[in-house]
Formats: C-alpha cells, sequence, structure tokens
C-alpha cells in the first residue's frame, strides 16, 4: 500500500448546515465508503475546508450544494449540485468543475465542464428529469417508499 505522502487526497465538504444534511451523507458518506474500500491510494477526508493559509494541500476537493471559496489548498474543485437549484452558471468561478444528476440539469452551466452522477437512490435516470406538468383535475400524485410499512387498506 502507498504511503501517505504518494496518496491521492480529497476534500469532501460543504457549509457547515449542508454537512448535517442527507444529500451530503448521501454522497460524501457513500463516497468515502466506496474509496475506503475500492481505491486505497486515495485518502478521502469529510469535513471542513480548511483556511486557505493552510499547509494542508488536496488534490481535489467536492463541495455539496454551496459554492466554495477558490483557495489554492484545495486542488481540482468540484462543485456537487444536487438538487441546490439556487447555483448558477454565472456565480461559479470558472476553473470549477460541476457534478449534476442528469443531462437536462447540466445544460443550465454550458460554460462549465460537467459531469452526470444519479443519486444513488434515484438511478432510473427517467425519474430524474423533470418532466412537463399537465393540468389535471383531479390532481393524481404517487410515491414509492421501498422503507415504508405497507398501509393497511
Amino acid at each position: 500500500e502507498a504511503g501517505d505522502k504518494e496518496k491521492y487526497k480529497i476534500l469532501c465538504s460543504s457549509t457547515r448546515t449542508m454537512m448535517a444534511w442527507g444529500s451530503y451523507l448521501a454522497r460524501c458518506d457513500t463516497f468515502k465508503r466506496w474509496v475506503d474500500q475500492c481505491a486505497r491510494s486515495v485518502e478521502l477526508t469529510l469535513g471542513n475546508l480548511p483556511r486557505a493559509a493552510d499547509p494542508v494541500q488536496y488534490d481535489a476537493t467536492m463541495y455539496v450544494k454551496a459554492i466554495p471559496p477558490v483557495q489554492e489548498n484545495l486542488g481540482k474543485t468540484f462543485i456537487d449540485v444536487v438538487d441546490s437549484f439556487g447555483i448558477r452558471d454565472g456565480r461559479v468561478p470558472e476553473e470549477v468543475e460541476i457534478i449534476t444528476q442528469n443531462q437536462l440539469q447540466s445544460s443550465l452551466f454550458p460554460n462549465h465542464e460537467t459531469h452526470i452522477i444519479e443519486h444513488w437512490y434515484n438511478c432510473d435516470p427517467s425519474d430524474t428529469y423533470i418532466h412537463e406538468i399537465k393540468d389535471s383535475n383531479p390532481l393524481k400524485v404517487g410515491a414509492v417508499c421501498n422503507a415504508c410499512p405497507r398501509p393497511d387498506i
């Protein structure tokens, strides 16, 4: 196994508020478990951003659902938009790459390199696209919950 100095270092971070949300945990915690088992030459850290003056140096940083500051010690920086639709192409620094859930969401970032990673709990691409909403009376809505108890009908 490679020594620590030879490992590719990745930081998965976000704002303090976002780090408590399921989206951060789904993205970063799942990613870390995969890296720890399958990519032993990678060191993935979950946590807060270092200060710009800190000596820590990451090769890459994935920032979830927010726009991080531009810092050299973050390495190649990615924003994982997930479902944060307030992040706009014009507000994101041009050197930052964007992770989206689908092609439609990627089209919102024409000035950036984009990468599609669907939610693991929503892995059918047809479920992640925004379909045309049609007027209906009565409105028919369905939900799927794999872990919910079966209703007693």
